[in-house]
């Protein structure tokens, strides 16, 4: 089933995102990684004796989880977002067909809550 146009950008704006937060959580992660490294050689015997192979492993890990973590944190928030933008959607759309003056003034109250939210 193809997607919709509006499917489309919101999948791309997500990738991006997703893509983004990956970056930063390396970079991040790799920061906190060389100074570990530098750590290590510098006052572990025990660091010092691994082989070349095991030190990069050990620092690879770090950017890859914080990359992975990152990545996830900044889609799940857009994913809210885009939640909170539909309910709003939902509950303004609502307010024009309700006739009711006392249904009327909680869902203003509710659109302001989601309003602070967005």
């Amino acid at each position: 089933m193809p997607l919709s146009k509006e499917d489309k950008e919101q999948a791309t704006t997500a990738a991006k995102l997703a893509m983004w937060g990956a970056a930063v959580g390396a970079a991040k992660w790799s920061a906190i990684s060389a100074v570990g490294a530098v750590v290590g050689m510098q006052y572990s015997p025990l660091y010092r004796g691994l082989t070349f192979q095991f030190k990069v492993f050990l620092c690879m890990i770090p950017p890859i989880f914080g990359g992975s973590i990152e990545a996830e944190k900044r889609f799940i928030d857009y994913e809210w977002r885009m939640r909170a933008q539909k309910k709003l959607e939902k509950a303004r759309a609502e307010l024009k067909v309700i006739g009711d003056e006392e249904e009327a003034e909680f869902l203003k109250q509710h659109i302001k809550d989601l309003e602070g939210r967005v």
